[in-house]
């Protein structure tokens, strides 16, 4: 119950899935400003597909601690997508 809590549940706001949520909207509206969609976007979109059809049973299939070790990869990853798209002007 408590890893479902924290990871999968929309309705806690520090959930995993409610800050990837969050960090798709954001982009959503990053995007709408600059007036062009980015890699980063894709990303996200993804990440947040991933996580809105696992189950907890399937975060303990492979393991917690490895999921939540290749969840931080993911989210460095995305964060480096961000930064290239956005700061360093790599826009794709």
């Amino acid at each position: 119950k408590i890893a479902h809590f924290l990871i999968l549940n929309p309705q806690c706001p520090r959930s995993l899935i409610t800050c990837v949520e969050g960090m798709t909207s954001h982009l959503d509206r990053l995007s709408r400003g600059y007036q062009r969609k980015t890699f980063a976007q894709d990303r996200a979109r993804s990440l947040q597909a991933e996580l809105a059809e696992l189950r907890v049973e399937d975060i303990f299939e492979e393991g917690l601690h490895e999921f939540l070790s290749r969840f931080i990869g993911d989210m460095a990853r995305a964060g480096s997508v961000i930064r290239d798209c956005y700061l360093n002007g790599d826009v794709r």
